[in-house]
């Protein structure tokens, strides 16, 4: 009688554990999907960007130039665990009234770790999982560029982004660093639940230092400084 009590114990002991287990695989799984959310990979899917650039070669008199992206996710080839890698073709025009002029193609891949955008010929781990505040892992390793920590800044707020506004945003900073004798080099990107990305900004300057008369004025030599501005989005 014993034996058949503490069998019955055994069992519904095993079963709870069982749901247990499933029930984390299960809540696990949905908080995956959720962080997928932030870079949504589908055939047909296309980003509009209002760009905005000034590129400094030789004193402060840069040059600035104003036109339009597309990104479109044009094809899907199979990958390792049931993923797909996705073919992204990137391409340009002058004004909202001229025609699209293909430029380049990229290709992305979202598995259960991370997310990888190659752009051309170099990988770069743009989202690691899970998603969380001040998370940080290496958006270079799967090039020869170096160590780079990626970090989440603003996590999972509302945003406005032009003329759009959000919801459920997150910042990844790449990169932070402002030194007023030796310049800027700042590069964050901008996702949003949904959608992908929104926003992207690169301010990588050198400040003039080679005279005193110069050192410390915040007088840039050289470098580029970049907008990138969600404008529309959809899925053909």
């Amino acid at each position: 009688m014993n034996l058949k009590l503490s069998f019955r114990v055994l069992s519904f002991i095993l079963a709870i554990l069982l749901a247990i287990s499933c029930e984390s695989d299960e809540m696990e799984g949905i908080v995956q999907l959720k962080d997928h959310e932030y870079m949504p990979l589908h055939e047909g899917l296309y980003h509009i960007y209002a760009i905005t650039e000034t590129e400094y070669v030789n004193g402060p008199a840069g040059e600035s130039t104003s036109y339009q992206l597309r990104m479109e996710i044009t094809d899907s080839l199979p990958s390792a665990k049931g993923y797909f890698t996705y073919v992204i073709q990137l391409s340009t025009r002058s004004s909202a009234d001229q025609a699209w002029v293909p430029s380049e193609t990229w290709s992305a891949l979202f598995n259960e770790r991370e997310a990888i955008v190659q752009e051309g010929n170099i990988s770069f781990v743009k989202l690691a999982l899970p998603l969380a505040e001040d998370r940080t892992w290496d958006g270079n390793i799967y090039n020869a560029f170096g160590q780079e920590n990626y970090t989440i800044g603003l996590y999972a707020q509302p945003l406005r982004v032009g003329n759009l506004n959000f919801t459920d945003a997150i910042e990844v900073i790449q990169r932070n660093e402002t030194d007023p004798i030796v310049g800027n080099d700042v590069r964050n990107e901008i996702y949003v639940r949904g959608v992908g990305l929104v926003s992207r900004k690169v301010e990588t300057i050198v400040y003039c230092s080679n005279n005193q008369s110069c050192i410390g004025q915040q007088i840039i030599e050289s470098g580029v400084i970049k907008e990138q501005v969600l404008i529309e989005y959809g899925r053909l």
